[in-house]
């Protein structure tokens, strides 16, 4: 059982490194998750970095695991909008979490929308 957590926790681990990287031209937001394994019940620390675009109306994120979910979302000022936004979970009970962010744009479409996964042992 033990080995299977750490087998886990070093895949959650790698796939949080490559997803750490700036955002790119094909995508506007870029999000990192802190930590990627912790003791329940658990803090999260979310980092949403954001490319300044006048469409930017909304940034929604999202915590799902099997038995718990936690949602979040604040209004964006287009251009004038945060770079990095900071969100903090609280009390996050044993799972494996997929954590997904949604950049809304004007017409309340999904612009662009990223996700990591985090296991909280």
């Amino acid at each position: 059982m033990a080995a299977a957590r750490i087998r886990i926790a070093a895949m959650v681990a790698a796939i949080m490194f490559f997803r750490s990287f700036g955002a790119d031209a094909a995508h506007q937001m870029n999000l990192r998750v802190w930590p990627s394994v912790a003791t329940a019940p658990a803090t999260l620390l979310i980092y949403a970095s954001i490319v300044q675009n006048e469409d930017n109306r909304r940034l929604r994120i999202v915590a799902n695991s099997d038995d718990f979910s936690r949602s979040s979302e604040i209004s964006l000022d287009g251009e004038n909008s945060p770079k990095v936004l900071t969100f903090e979970y609280r009390e996050l009970p044993s799972g494996s979490y997929d954590v997904r962010a949604y950049l809304i744009g004007r017409d309340g479409k999904t612009r662009d929308s990223v996700w990591v996964a985090v296991v909280i042992v």
